[in-house]
């Protein structure tokens, strides 16, 4: 006899839970004491139990074993939790009084529920019952083993009573089912994906490996006589289908791969507001007090209505603090949540940052932290290579698990910039592995690296690791962090094999395409001192960008608050005359493009359905808008100082302008009050048959 080893692994990493069916014919299986048969169909969950307390052992015991055939106890003991929710309750424990589902057979309409006294049965040595727990329970449908016991004897006349026993030197007739003559085993992987059968006699047999999540495999295995075998079986995930109102990844009608929210596409300008869910919190006047020291609960407002107003869709966040534990910082990302949801803005949520010179990182953390030649502490080869369970994973479970269904993440992300030195492979299987355990916990949302680049992590000679690293299905869009991109110093340096483009050392546009997946500038900005003008460089960095592919450009070190809370970037951030003074240019241009975005996106794919007011007998039937909302000019709309009134300003088409309350109607048209940047008036919403305002 032989012993057979399954590890089922997920881009090389143990996968635990996995379903593993062992099948093979009568005579590799049929004397196996934990085969059962392998029948399609034959188990129905709708015998009812009311009068049964206990555990499930016993209940299999008691209820199952004995009586039905083609379930093992490795199944019964999992799928009942599944058939029978309330036993999560209980932990598992079975109550009197209580209704519950357990299998029984049901035969389908195609076999005859026949059984026929003709398998041989030689070599066996033990008692009646014996013979009946190794060769026949579980194999035969329809057959008790009341009957079998009655029966046994008549069919081999020679056997005696059932106080006999059998003779090894004998050959005896045991029952089996008509038209069934193939039989299984079926095991869960452990935690080191791992499962393992004795016993088994050489011969030919089939795998069949299933997973929650994962696209089933299925092998054809010969194993020898008296000897062990092991086999590895890779799983693939399978394609994840999100609800509806989450931002997910998929191709327009041109192939190209883009966000898309309710089949509209969705192109973006963002804000990066590093510290946001921890503004005000209490931690800063003990700690880290140059940090956000100055920040006020109030500035998360401010903050995000600024950004809003400037077009801004989406704002990156790093959600961990080492001051405070997983639930407030649940309690914070909630709190920034509700405010985003009511101004229709996305989270990115940075789960970690690379750099212990900042506060950003789970509490506990600390001591993965190491120094570096280059005067910087940084998480360490131990965490990534499993420490990060400690306190990391705990986070991550806590807000993944807690936000799976909360419309407004944009997408989670492993960390702020995370490298491991010199270890590019040990660097890949970490983020598959956590993007596989986000997955698994979260269907709806997206999830990304936060990488500067893949030559920040050294593998700009590895073009095969650069596609291995996101060619998972888990990874669903590239980052790019890319700042000053006119200056030498940030363009492909001597080893780089794109040397001589004129491009960002960064940009990783072109493995974007090889992989067929989005790519966002995550991070962007340019250097500028206390004089420097950046409105028409930015402008100018933004169309190099989105010309190359881009689907998103995220400001960083936006601050919109008057004071400075720490929040800001005095070289590459965008304030209101703390640092710099180019705010109003800065805000008008990103605006600007916000407004192109949106009409250009319009243009991609068929927009939602949207609820309309009736018709003022002017105007074409109108969208409804809500205060707070940012909607666009399609011409040249006039911005008046009441409804119908004196003409403050003509404003240009595209542009991004904020509702801020009810409609009125006068004259035959249809008025909203409106913010564009600092300056409030009204406009109307069509004239004739043309719309002046749209969503997009």
């Amino acid at each position: 006899m032989s012993t057979l080893n399954v590890r089922v692994t997920t881009f090389d990493l143990p996968l635990s839970a996995a379903l593993v069916r062992l099948t093979g014919d009568a005579g590799s299986l049929a004397g196996h004491p934990n085969a059962a048969l392998a029948l399609a169909d034959a188990i129905t969950w709708t015998r009812e139990v009311s009068d049964y307390s206990g555990n499930r052992w016993n209940c299999w015991q008691k209820h199952v074993a004995q009586d039905v055939a083609g379930i093992t106890w490795q199944e019964f003991r999992e799928q009942v939790l599944v058939h029978n929710p309330s036993l999560h309750e209980t932990g598992g424990m079975f109550e009197a009084g209580r209704l519950y589902f357990l299998p029984e057979n049901c035969l389908p309409a195609n076999v005859a529920p026949l059984v026929a006294w003709d398998r041989e049965l030689t070599g066996f040595a033990g008692n009646l019952w014996e013979c009946w727990q190794q060769q026949v329970r579980g194999k035969v449908i329809g057959l008790s083993w009341d009957q079998f016991a009655a029966q046994f004897p008549d069919q081999n006349p020679g056997f005696g009573n059932q106080n006999s026993r059998l003779q090894p030197g004998i050959s005896y007739r045991l029952p089996r089912t008509l038209g069934a003559d193939t039989f299984y085993l079926a095991a869960y992987t452990g935690v080191d994906g791992m499962c393992r059968w004795e016993g088994l006699p050489a011969g030919m047999y089939r795998l069949l490996v299933e997973a929650d999540q994962y696209l089933p495999s299925t092998r054809e295995i010969e194993i020898g006589q008296d000897g062990e075998l092991t086999v590895g079986i890779e799983l693939e995930p399978a394609p994840v289908e999100r609800a509806a109102g989450f931002v997910e990844v998929k191709r327009d009608k041109a192939g190209v791969p883009r966000f898309f929210l309710n089949d509209k596409a969705f192109v973006f300008v963002g804000v990066n507001l590093r510290g946001l869910l921890h503004y005000g919190g209490d931690e800063w006047k003990h700690h880290d007090q140059n940090v956000l020291g100055a920040s006020q609960p109030s500035d998360i407002d401010t903050q995000l209505q600024f950004a809003h107003e400037m077009g801004a869709r989406v704002v990156r966040v790093f959600a961990a603090c080492k001051h405070v534990p997983p639930e407030v910082v649940g309690d914070r990302l909630e709190k920034v949540l509700k405010t985003c949801h009511d101004k229709e803005m996305y989270v990115i949520a940075a789960l970690t940052d690379l750099y212990e010179n900042t506060p950003f990182h789970p509490q506990g953390d600390d001591g993965f932290y190491t120094a570096h030649g280059d005067g910087l502490t940084l998480i360490n080869e131990q965490w990534f290579k499993g420490e990060y369970i400690v306190n990391y994973q705990r986070l991550l479970d806590h807000l993944v698990g807690r936000f799976a269904g909360h419309p407004n993440i944009f997408a989670w992300e492993i960390g702020n910039e995370l490298k491991l030195d010199n270890q590019a492979e040990e660097f890949k299987r970490f983020n598959h592995k956590v993007a596989r355990h986000i997955r698994d916990l979260d269907h709806n949302h997206m999830v990304t690296t936060g990488m500067i680049s893949t030559q920040h992590v050294h593998m700009e000679p590895r073009p095969d690791l650069q596609r291995e690293l996101y060619s998972s299905p888990d990874i669903d869009f590239l980052t790019v962090h890319a700042y000053n991109r006119h200056l030498p110093g940030e363009q492909p340096g001597e080893h780089d094999p794109r040397k001589g483009q004129k491009i960002h050392k960064n940009d990783d546009s072109q493995l974007a395409a090889e992989v067929g997946k989005p790519f966002i500038v995550e991070e962007a900005g340019i250097d500028a001192d206390k004089s420097g003008r950046r409105g028409a460089a930015i402008g100018d960095d933004m169309k190099a960008w989105f010309e190359r592919g881009a689907q998103g450009y995220m400001q960083w070190g936006f601050l919109a608050t008057q004071f400075d809370n720490g929040d800001g970037d005095r070289n590459s951030g965008m304030d209101r005359g703390l640092f710099h003074d180019d705010w109003d240019e800065l805000f008008r241009t990103y605006r600007d493009k916000a407004g192109r975005l949106a009409e250009q996106a319009g243009g991609l794919s068929p927009s939602p359905q949207q609820p309309v007011a009736p018709s003022n007998g002017k105007t074409p039937a109108l969208l409804t808008f809500k205060a707070g909302q940012t909607v666009f000019t399609t011409k040249d709309v006039n911005l008046r100082q009441s409804p119908n009134g004196t003409v403050a300003r003509l404003v240009d088409p595209a542009t991004a302008v904020t509702i801020l309350g009810e409609s009125q109607q006068t004259n035959g048209f249809v008025w909203w009050k409106v913010r564009i940047g600092a300056e409030e008036g009204w406009m109307a919403q069509a004239t004739g048959n043309t719309t002046l305002l749209s969503l997009a």
